[in-house]
């Protein structure tokens, strides 16, 4: 849809939950980053840390723990096994977690990701949905009228 090249930091990669998933199974969502997402994760940058913690910021009206991986490709990093790492209880769960990954830019323009990851089926955030953070409309890549 975006027609042309799109710059790193607006492209992100979401899964849900197993309570967010409308087919019953895994499957990855990559889109376009919301505006309203990538201005809170910049506002929050040098919160975002190597070891996960709860991001003090509302990112499409849930709360979520974020972690920092740095450089300009997400390989050799696994996502799913550093979401794993957090804790017994997350790694007991794993199906009722949603994670995104955000590529960023953190201090001094340094490339990075954020991840991001809630529980599912909690107040916090009953349907596990990372997806929320996408723009499936890619509104961040047209240009304004």
């Amino acid at each position: 849809r975006a027609k042309n090249a799109a710059p790193r930091e607006d492209i992100g990669m979401a899964i849900n939950s197993t309570y967010g998933r409308s087919q019953n199974q895994l499957h990855i969502h990559i889109d376009c980053v919301r505006a309203d997402v990538k201005a809170a994760l910049s506002a929050h940058a040098s919160a975002i840390g190597r070891r996960w913690a709860v991001l003090n910021a509302d990112l499409a009206g849930s709360r979520y723990r974020a972690r920092r991986i740095d450089g300009a490709e997400i390989a050799p990093h696994d996502p799913f096994k550093l979401l794993a790492q957090e804790s017994p209880t997350v790694r007991g769960a794993m199906g009722a977690q949603t994670l995104a990954v955000i590529p960023m830019r953190f201090a001094k323009g340094k490339p990075g990701f954020a991840l991001l990851a809630s529980t599912g089926g909690t107040a916090a955030n009953p349907d596990g949905s990372s997806e929320d953070l996408l723009d499936h409309e890619c509104k961040v890549l047209k240009s304004p009228a």
